[in-house]
């Protein structure tokens, strides 16, 4: 039995943006989704492309990168 698809991407993903939160649990759901896609693997065209999307998720490269993000979401108005 083989799997494939988004039958392994989700929990993939699922699992690397546990790991983000839990590095980083100030991240809002868009920090979070602007780091995957700029940590992805970039294969086949240059960006997004129809066969591999923005490519696989890069655990290492979006923990390190979150550990490094600091965000203003809820901070309130000065």
């Amino acid at each position: 039995m083989s799997a494939s698809g988004t039958s392994v991407a989700a929990p993939v993903t699922a699992g690397v943006i546990a790991l983000m939160m839990a590095a980083n649990p100030k991240l809002t759901n868009a920090d979070v989704e602007s780091l995957l896609y700029k940590t992805a693997v970039d294969l086949g065209a240059p960006g997004r492309d129809p066969l591999y999307g923005y490519g696989p998720v890069s655990a290492d490269a979006a923990v390190t990168a979150a550990l490094t993000t600091i965000t203003t979401a809820g901070t309130p108005a000065p």
